[in-house]
């Protein structure tokens, strides 16, 4: 039990550094302050180009 208690404690304490405040939130489609590193970009090419089907 204290295994699963320990566990808990440091998710929530990992937790709280993610929370976002009003002021921080993007909306969909805007432009983020700081781009995306290549692995990341490179994986969301990746996806539109799979969600997007074969070309017609």
């Amino acid at each position: 039990m204290t295994d699963a208690h320990d566990d808990l404690l440091d998710l929530v304490t990992d937790i709280a550094p993610w929370r976002v405040t009003p002021g921080h939130r993007d909306t969909i489609g805007s432009t983020p302050v700081v781009p995306p590193p290549p692995p990341v970009r490179e994986r969301s090419n990746q996806l539109v180009h799979a969600l997007s089907g074969p070309k017609k």
